[in-house]
């Protein structure tokens, strides 16, 4: 398995050294003996090799190096503490479906400092008390996830502030670790005195986290409800739209839907010269639905447009440009003059 967590995905790697360092510190926590550890390690290098050892082979073979994975350094000038606050605020969100709670607690020092210092050092003891209290195999499953949860978010904090990623939002990268530090949370409960005062304060939690996700998919149900409406109300008309959508909603999917719906733009696009060069803000899908292919214009490199269509034009070939309207923050200045 984490052979193949790597080969689907660098971000596999977490797994690989949790689980590493997991098969060294258990005959050191005295969790197995150092004859079953040095089994289990043999055997579990063996299993991940089997699968990674080809994948490296292939890259030596083609790249000429068994890493040939890389992206530039960030660009957004985010440092290790704000990627700390937004793996938490992405945490957060996550775990209970609430922005405004995730916001509070992510971005404002203060409260953070009175209010999840104490939960954390709560939680922190909870999970050492129950350390204690567990048996050998308990004791392994315990470290065996908080190993993962602790590499998982070490892997997600660098990334973010090495290099170029640029979401605002690591809710997708976090989903993979949030349920181990929601089960740790209720372990941590587990070990409060008193049965009545466990079964009130897991009862109260669960019931929070139900319902901020109830809560969210409220909000995805309210704004795909109001989306529709404004698409009805202008009948379809994508540039109205696109200007009454709010920009807090990302539009691109239901406007796509309208154009996967509007046979005459893809029947135009076909019908282009064969040697013309199509550029599009939305390429891959225009590709996909016209057959034929498109380049991609980059929101943020409105250079790198410039060079192409100066280079295609000065060799003679037509280049056309089909944009998607959308209510993003990026309005493509420079190509308002074609757009005039």
């Amino acid at each position: 398995m984490a052979g193949i967590a790597y080969w689907i995905r660098n971000a596999g790697l977490a797994l690989i050294a949790a689980t590493f360092t997991l098969l060294i510190l258990a005959p050191l926590l005295r969790l197995t003996s150092w004859r079953i550890a040095a089994r289990n390690l043999l055997a579990w290098g063996v299993g991940a090799l089997i699968v990674i050892t080809p994948l490296l082979l292939r890259n030596l073979a083609i790249f000429g190096t068994a890493q040939p994975y890389g992206q530039g350094p960030s660009w957004m000038g985010m440092g290790p503490v704000k990627s700390v606050r937004l793996y938490l605020w992405s945490l957060l969100v996550d775990a209970t479906g609430l922005h405004s709670v995730a916001q509070i607690l992510a971005w404002d020092a203060v409260i953070f400092l009175f209010i999840g210092g104490p939960l954390i050092a709560l939680a922190t003891w909870g999970l050492v008390q129950a350390y204690r209290g567990a048996d050998a195999n308990n004791r392994y499953s315990l470290v065996a996830l908080a190993l993962y949860l602790m590499a998982g978010s070490a892997m997600v904090i660098i990334g973010r502030a090495k290099y170029d990623w640029v979401e605002t939002s690591l809710v997708r990268y976090v989903m993979q670790y949030t349920w181990i530090a929601v089960a740790l949370i209720f372990v941590a409960l587990a070990t409060l005195p008193g049965d009545r005062l466990l079964r009130n304060l897991s009862g109260a939690l669960f019931v929070v986290l139900l319902a901020g996700h109830l809560m969210y998919f409220v909000g995805i149900y309210d704004r795909d409800r109001t989306i529709s409406q404004i698409i009805a109300a202008n009948r379809g008309n994508l540039p109205k739209t696109a200007a009454q959508t709010p920009r807090i909603w990302v539009l691109r999917g239901p406007l796509r839907k309208l154009l996967s719906r509007d046979d005459a733009l893809l029947d135009s696009v076909r019908s282009l010269p064969k040697d013309a060069v199509v550029m599009s803000n939305v390429a891959s899908f225009l590709y996909l639905t016209s057959g034929r292919p498109v380049r991609n214009i980059e929101e943020d490199e409105p250079q790198a447009f410039t060079c192409v269509h100066h280079l295609f034009r000065a060799v003679g070939r037509p280049v056309y440009v089909v944009l998607l309207p959308t209510n993003s923050a990026y309005d493509y200045p420079q190509l308002s003059p074609m757009l005039r």
